[in-house]
C-alpha cells in the first residue's frame, strides 16, 4: 500500500502536464512541468486577451478561450513565485511573465 500512493500520485502529476511543445513555447524549456504548463498558459491567454473581432462566431469563440484559459492566471503566478522561490533560474523566467488582470 506504501509503494502504490506514491505510483499514483507520481502517475497523477504526470497526467496533470501534457507535454509541451518547445518549438512553439521555447520559454517553457528546461522549466519543471507545473511552469511549463503555467507559461502555455499565459502565451494563450494573452494571445485571446489580444484577439479583436467584429464577428459574432469568432467574439464567441474568443470569449470562450478567455474564460477557460485567463481566470485566476495572475493568482497561479504567484503560487509559482512563491513555491520555487528557492530556484532563481525559475524566478527569473516568471518574472517575464506580468499580471494580465485575471
Amino acid at each position: 500500500m506504501v509503494v502504490l500512493g506514491p505510483l499514483l500520485v507520481a502517475g497523477a502529476c504526470a497526467a496533470a502536464y501534457p507535454p509541451v511543445d518547445l518549438s512553439v513555447y521555447p520559454d517553457a524549456a528546461g522549466m519543471p512541468p507545473d511552469v511549463q504548463d503555467f507559461i502555455v498558459q499565459w502565451q494563450d491567454c494573452q494571445h485571446w486577451l489580444g484577439e479583436a473581432s467584429d464577428h459574432p462566431v469568432r467574439i464567441r469563440q474568443i470569449n470562450r478561450a478567455v474564460r477557460r484559459l485567463c481566470p485566476g492566471i495572475d493568482a497561479r503566478a504567484r503560487r509559482l513565485r512563491t513555491r520555487h522561490a528557492a530556484d532563481p533560474e525559475i524566478i527569473a523566467r516568471l518574472a517575464a511573465y506580468e499580471s494580465l488582470g485575471q
